[in-house]
C-alpha cells in the first residue's frame, strides 16, 4: 500500500489526488441520496431537506476548490462609472542605484580601421562615443583565504613572544569562515534552498563540500545566536498588542511521533517562532508565557482556553484575598478576533450566495477602507501618536456603526441557513465572536486582522515546502532561531544578510559573556540611522 507521506514521485501523488477526489465525489453523492431517503422517512419538510442538501453540496464544492480552485481571497471591486484610466503598456527600466558600475571599452578591430568610402585610415574621435547599459552577473567566487599572523618578540629580554590575532572563528579551529556560515544559513532559511541544492550550486562554482559540513555551520551559528532568539521572544511578549498563529511542521525523523507545529507571535518590529510537538494548550502557554495584553488571533480553542484560565486564576486569588499574588502574576489576556477570518467564508462562497455574501463583503470592505486611511507605517513617536489618535476617532465615528450593521444583518440572515452549512458557520462566527471582533474598535493599537502574523508564517511555509520540514529536533530549533531573526529584520526594514553578519560576529566575539547580546534588528536599524 502506498504511503502518501513517504511518496516523492509527483506523478504518483497526482494520480492519488485524482482518485481521492473521485472517491469523495462518489461518497458525497451517495450521502446526498441517503439523506433524501432518511429525511422523507422522518417526515422532514422539503425546506429542511434542501438546506441539508445545500450543506453537502458545499462540502463537495470545497473539496474541489482545495484541489483545483484559486488560493487568493482577493475580490474584484466594482468599477465606477465614467471614463476609465488608460492602461499603461510596458514599463521603463528601474534605476538600480545600488549596483556597482563597471565600464567596458569597445574599440574597432585593426582590420575595420579602413574608410569604406575612400580607403583611408580611421582615426579615433577624441571625446566622442556612445553609451548603453545592461545588467550583467559576475559569478560568486569561493577562495581559500590564507591568514598570516605575524610574531613579535621582546627586543630587551628576548623571553616574550606575541602573535597577531587572527579572524574570529565560529567553530574553533574550523576551516570555514563566519561569513560562509551566514551565507549558508541565509540561503536556506531566507531563500528556501535546501542544503543538498546548495552543495550542487557550490560545486558548479568550484567548491567541493558536503551537506553535513553545511549543516555543521548552520548548527554552530544557531548555538551562538540562541540568546538573541530568546531576547527577541521577550521583546515580542513585552508589547501591549501581539499577533499569534500556528501551522503544521513536518518532522522527517521516523522516531518522532505525532504532528509538529510552528508557532509564531509578532509585534510591529519583531517576530518570534518556536517549533513544538503539539498544538495543545501547553504549547500555546509556552509561546505566550507571561504575556499580558491583547492577543490578535483566530478563534482557536487554545487561545480561548488560555484567556479563560488566566481570568479564573486572577478571580480566585482575589476571592481568597490574595491581592498581592493577583497583581504579581500575569495580567489578563484579551482576545481580539481577526476580521480576515470573519470575511473568509463569505468570500469563498460568494458565487453560490451572491446577494448575502456581496452585501456583507461590501460592508467589511468599508471597514478596511477606514484602516487604509491610517495604515500601520513606520513613524517617529510624535507622528505615531498622531496616527493613533486619528485611527481611534475614525474607528469610533465610521467603523463602529458599520460593525453594528454587520451584526444586525447576521442576526436576520442566520435563520435561513443550517448551522453546519458553510454559510451558517460564517454567520455563527460573526455572532459568537462579536465581542472579540469589536475589541479593535476601542484600541487603536490593535490591527483589524491577523494578517501580519499570517504573512510572517509565509516565509517558513515556503521553506517547509522546499525542504519538506526538518529531520531532527535540532533542525527544528535552528529553523525557529533563524526564521525569528530573518523575519524580524524584514519587519524592521533591515537587510537580513547585513544584520546576520553583525549579530554573528558580535555573538562569537562575546561568546564567553551571555549578557552581551547583539542589538535586536529594530535597535540595529535605529542605531544605523543616527
Amino acid at each position: 500500500m502506498l504511503d502518501i507521506d513517504q511518496e516523492k514521485n509527483p506523478e504518483i501523488l497526482r494520480q492519488m489526488a485524482k482518485l481521492a477526489v473521485a472517491d469523495n465525489k462518489r461518497l458525497v453523492e451517495r450521502i446526498i441520496t441517503l439523506t433524501e431517503e432518511v429525511a422523507q422517512l422522518r417526515g422532514k419538510n422539503q425546506q429542511e431537506v434542501q438546506l441539508e442538501l445545500d450543506r453537502l453540496q458545499d462540502q463537495l464544492a470545497e473539496l474541489r476548490s482545495e484541489l483545483y480552485g484559486k488560493t487568493s481571497e482577493r475580490r474584484g471591486r466594482r468599477k465606477k462609472k465614467g471614463k476609465g484610466r488608460k492602461k499603461q503598456c510596458g514599463h521603463g527600466p528601474k534605476p538600480q542605484m545600488d549596483l556597482k558600475r563597471v565600464e567596458t571599452l569597445h574599440s574597432l578591430d585593426e582590420a575595420d580601421l579602413i574608410c569604406p568610402k575612400c580607403g583611408g585610415t580611421l582615426c579615433e574621435w577624441e571625446g566622442q562615443h556612445e553609451q548603453s547599459e545592461e545588467v550583467d552577473v559576475i559569478e560568486r567566487t569561493f577562495v581559500i583565504r590564507i591568514h598570516t599572523k605575524k610574531k613579535y618578540h621582546c627586543c630587551d629580554c628576548h623571553d616574550h613572544v606575541e602573535t597577531a590575532l587572527g579572524p574570529v572563528k565560529l567553530i574553533r579551529g574550523g576551516r570555514y569562515s563566519l561569513d560562509f556560515a551566514v551565507e549558508v544559513a541565509l540561503s536556506k532559511y531566507g531563500d528556501h534552498l535546501p542544503l543538498e541544492r546548495q552543495v550542487r550550486m557550490m560545486r558548479r562554482e568550484g567548491l567541493e563540500v558536503s551537506s553535513q559540513t553545511l549543516w555543521d555551520q548552520v548548527w554552530a551559528l544557531t548555538n551562538v545566536l540562541r540568546n538573541l532568539h530568546g531576547k527577541i521572544g521577550d521583546h515580542v511578549r513585552s508589547a501591549l498588542v501581539i499577533c499569534a498563529d500556528e501551522t503544521h511542521w513536518k518532522m522527517l525523523d521516523k522516531k518522532s511521533k505525532g504532528k509538529w507545529y510552528l508557532w509564531g507571535a509578532s509585534r510591529r518590529r519583531a517576530a518570534y517562532y518556536e517549533i513544538m510537538d503539539s498544538r495543545s494548550k501547553e504549547a500555546g502557554a509556552q509561546l505566550l508565557k507571561d504575556f499580558s495584553g491583547t492577543l490578535v488571533c483566530d478563534a482557536y480553542g487554545v487561545y480561548v482556553s488560555l484567556a479563560n484560565a488566566r481570568e479564573k486564576a486572577v478571580q480566585l486569588q482575589l476571592e481568597q484575598g490574595d491581592t498581592a499574588a493577583a497583581r504579581a502574576g500575569p495580567g489578563p489576556l484579551i482576545l481580539a478576533c481577526c476580521w480576515a477570518h470573519a470575511r473568509r467564508p463569505f468570500a469563498k462562497h460568494e458565487d453560490k450566495y451572491p446577494d448575502d455574501c456581496s452585501h456583507v463583503l461590501d460592508l467589511i470592505g468599508k471597514l478596511y477602507d477606514v484602516e487604509r486611511q491610517v495604515p500601520f507605517e513606520p513613524a517617529d513617536e510624535d507622528a505615531f501618536a498622531k496616527q493613533l489618535g486619528l485611527r481611534a476617532k475614525l474607528r469610533i465615528k465610521v467603523s463602529k456603526p458599520i460593525v453594528a450593521e454587520i451584526m444586525q444583518w447576521a442576526e436576520k440572515t442566520t435563520v435561513g441557513y443550517l448551522p453546519n452549512s458553510k454559510m451558517g458557520k460564517g454567520l455563527n462566527y460573526l455572532l459568537n465572536q462579536r465581542k472579540r471582533l469589536e475589541v479593535y474598535l476601542d484600541d487603536p493599537l490593535v490591527p483589524i486582522d491577523n494578517n501580519q502574523m499570517e504573512r510572517g508564517l509565509r516565509n517558513p511555509v515556503i521553506g517547509r515546502k522546499n525542504f519538506y520540514g526538518t529531520k531532527t529536533e535540532r533542525g527544528a530549533e535552528a529553523a525557529a532561531v533563524l526564521y525569528s531573526i530573518i523575519e524580524s529584520c524584514r519587519l524592521s526594514l533591515v537587510e537580513p544578510k547585513e544584520y546576520l553578519r553583525y549579530a554573528a560576529h558580535h555573538a562569537v566575539e562575546y561568546r564567553e559573556d551571555p549578557a552581551a547580546i547583539p542589538l535586536l534588528p529594530h535597535e540595529y536599524a535605529a542605531a544605523k540611522s543616527t
